[in-house]
């Protein structure tokens, strides 16, 4: 549906109240029949409640007018096409107040996120050469398409990027193209059709435009030389390579195994090649790329006089469709397989670099994980309704007749989402993933506790030694001095705690004892009290590593916890382990208890409140995590 408003048709449309399910336009018409839900308000269109319009146009109406139709339309509607191109007041002043609005609705257009915009703003017949107004480009992030004439006033470019327009076209603007190409990171076409036509070029066969007076066209001339001296200043500087000398003396004559070998040509390549590494700041490692590599042994080894490598637009259109293809025709022989051995859908959230939320999806079989897709969940709450409704769909591409289980992490809404799909689909079992329910075991164990928690007295010495290393970690690390001094006793790193990685807090404490002898070395030093900001919270720290009972919780801390820290890793692996988790358990358990009790001076058949503690941790975790398909693939073991 487009809607397309002419001036004859402000006083008399009406417009239905819901938009979205039929087509109506209205051209210079008397207004339709009334039906029931249909409204008018202040003879301006209103009551549109579609949240999305394929297309709103305006056409020779006044600014004042086109502004109190889109405040009509209710916040939050989606436009695909914005066209706005407003009729021009025949007086001079009329003129000025118009693009003082004309600059407004510009900005207020802004609400609806169009990807495809015309903007128009028509020669005033009483326009005066000599008028500055500028007009600031809003920035419109969904936009893919932006045409732009504002009857030669000044576009300056937007406060912030435009990420995903493709194509601009400009006329009749007076714009410094140099500085408004930084803000488009993807633009493919750029159409500019003022230059000829405005600076009264009169090449390619373009009219100079009659209409352009002198002074107007000294201003446009000299924009345009800023904008050249702009472009030219932003390209690269014609550098010579080392190979080519520094122009001074002549060069050292090639001898015949050089000239054989064709040495000068190979080290200008050479140079070349590390100068693209450079200017574009590529990591060293790419080097190391053996595609990179085989790209340039096969261009060496073929003859391909005039080959160009491929364009940037090549490269992220057609080859990767193309690559695309090719990967997916290549992972037919797996699929193929799913009907007869059976799919494990396993999906988990993470966020990108941008801070993007996306949920992945991946096909596991016995020939290996296999990529599905990845949706970017922004602006949706990931709520177990809509972890469902992924995860069917993922089902239903695969074949629900194909799929053996779900695997998810055990977050409350992962877990409603897999049930409601046991429930929907009786054949398929919603199964937690084992690694994220260690780790949340080990979480419980070493989470602080209350006083008046009856756990208190036996496990929360646990996190007191954790929350020391992490306080001497930020000690050293926020105090540059102390940090320089660290780093000429140990050539290893501190490590931090991370949530988002498994047993994070056991990783930093087997780095604290790798480093222990440095940090030692460290506090021991003449020069540690040399600084005296924040003597009370150095003393802590020196005190708390040189302290040996220190050292002790320490050790005891990561010999009952290697068990647990083993089994995650052998389990967070590509490598099928369904049916080694029940004997993996129960040996795991049996190893922690006999480290416990071997610290403690316990025999077996003795009582340990802190044993009883953490089996019952890893007991409750292990019967949630417990499901029939564990004992089936028990079972069904060889061993």
């Amino acid at each position: 549906m487009e809607l397309l408003i002419q001036p004859t048709m402000i006083e008399s449309a009406s417009f239905p109240t819901t938009c979205s399910s039929r087509s109506w336009c209205a051209c210079a018409a008397p207004a339709p029949p009334r039906a029931p839900g249909w409204s008018r308000a202040g003879g301006v269109a209103c009551g549109l409640v579609s949240r999305t319009l394929p297309g709103l146009t305006f056409r020779d109406i006044p600014v004042s007018e086109i502004k109190s139709a889109l405040a009509s339309v209710p916040r939050g509607t989606a436009v695909s096409l914005l066209e706005i191109r407003p009729s021009r007041s025949m007086s001079l002043a009329e003129g000025k107040l118009d693009d003082a609005r004309a600059k407004s609705l510009l900005r207020s257009a802004t609400r609806f996120s169009p990807k495809e915009i015309v903007f128009v703003l028509r020669q005033c017949p009483m326009f005066k050469p000599g008028r500055d107004i500028t007009i600031a480009l809003p920035c419109f992030l969904r936009a893919t398409s932006i045409e732009l004439d504002t009857c030669s006033h000044r576009i300056t470019p937007p406060a912030g990027e435009l990420p995903v327009l493709e194509m601009l076209s400009i006329s009749g603007n007076i714009v410094n193209v140099g500085s408004l190409l930084n803000f488009f990171p993807r633009l493919r076409v750029l159409r500019i059709t003022f230059r000829a036509h405005l600076l009264k070029m009169g090449d390619g066969g373009v009219k100079p435009c009659p209409k352009v007076t002198i002074d107007i066209l000294v201003q446009l001339k000299s924009e345009q030389d800023k904008a050249d001296a702009s472009s030219k200043s932003n390209t690269p500087l014609n550098i010579p390579l080392p190979s080519d000398g520094n122009g001074s003396g002549s060069k050292r004559k090639a001898s015949a195994i050089e000239a054989s070998f064709d040495l000068d040509t190979r080290n200008k390549l050479d140079a070349l090649i590390a100068r693209m590494f450079y200017t574009a700041g590529l990591p060293f490692n790419l080097a190391r790329n053996p595609w990179f590599r085989q790209a340039f042994i096969f261009a060496a080894s073929s003859k391909l006089g005039g080959y160009v490598p491929p364009s940037y637009n090549k490269i992220r259109t057609t080859l990767l469709v193309q690559e695309k293809t090719h990967v997916e025709r290549m992972l037919q022989p797996i699929k193929s397989t799913w009907s007869s051995k059976g799919v494990s859908i396993v999906s988990d959230g993470w966020s990108d670099p941008q801070r993007r939320p996306l949920l992945n999806f991946m096909a596991v079989t016995e020939d290996g994980p296999m990529f599905l897709r990845a949706i970017n969940a922004a602006g949706d709450t990931k709520s177990k309704e809509y972890i469902f409704e992924r995860l069917v769909e993922t089902i239903d591409f695969i074949g629900a007749e194909n799929v053996v289980q779900v695997v998810t992490d055990n977050a409350s809404n992962c877990r409603g989402a897999g049930l409601m799909v046991e429930q929907k689909y009786p054949h398929i079992f919603w199964t937690p993933c084992v690694v994220h329910t260690l780790n949340l075991a080990w979480r419980s164990i070493c989470a602080e506790r209350t006083e008046a928690d009856p756990e208190y007295e036996f496990c929360n010495w646990i996190s007191d030694v954790s929350s020391d290393a992490q306080q001497i970690r930020n000690f050293i690390m926020n105090h540059s001095m102390r940090l320089s001094m660290f780093n000429e006793f140990s050539k290893l790193k501190f490590l931090a705690i991370a949530e988002t990685r498994f047993a994070s807090q056991i990783v930093m404490l087997k780095r604290f004892r790798e480093i222990k002898d440095a940090l030692t070395s460290l506090v021991v030093c003449p020069r540690w009290s040399d600084y005296r900001d924040k003597e009370v919270k150095a003393q802590f720290v020196k005190d708390k590593i040189l302290s040996d009972l220190w050292w002790d919780k320490v050790n005891y801390i990561l010999d009952f916890s290697e068990p647990i820290y083993a089994m995650i890793r052998a389990a967070d692996t590509d490598k099928p382990c369904l049916h080694l988790m029940y004997e993996m358990w129960d040996s795991m358990i049996e190893k922690v208890k006999k480290i416990i009790y071997r610290h403690e001076g316990k025999e077996e058949h003795e009582h340990s409140p802190f044993y009883d503690v953490v089996n019952e941790i890893l007991q409750s975790r292990w019967l949630k995590n417990n499901t029939p398909l564990h004992c089936l693939a028990h079972s069904l073991n060889p061993k």
